[in-house]
């Protein structure tokens, strides 16, 4: 990605943008679904390692790699705002913060 065409490269631009439910549809709720089934399946069995992208992988998707890292040492409190989330989730899943 070019980071001067990213979406959010300005970040005044963050706080317009509201918290979506995950589980609302589409590859947010896939992966979640899937931690959940395979969770079910092989709970006690088997170590499952991966990841699901997480607040600071989607801000770099967003803003660019090299201005989130900029704005955690130039404006820590924008990236603190960016990251909040009111949804909880359903039980047993972390609650994002």
């Amino acid at each position: 990605m070019i980071e001067t065409d990213a979406l959010l490269s300005d970040k005044a631009m963050l706080t317009r943008i509201e918290a979506r439910d995950p589980l609302q549809g589409g590859r947010m709720e896939d992966r979640i679904r899937g931690i959940e089934l395979l969770r079910q399946r092989v709970a006690g069995e088997l170590f499952v390692e991966g990841w699901v992208e997480g607040p600071c992988a989607e801000a770099a998707d967003l803003r660019g790699i090299n201005r989130l890292m900029t704005d955690f040492t130039d404006d820590p409190s924008s990236c603190m705002r960016s990251s909040r989330s009111q949804w909880t989730g359903p039980p047993g899943l972390p609650r994002c913060r």
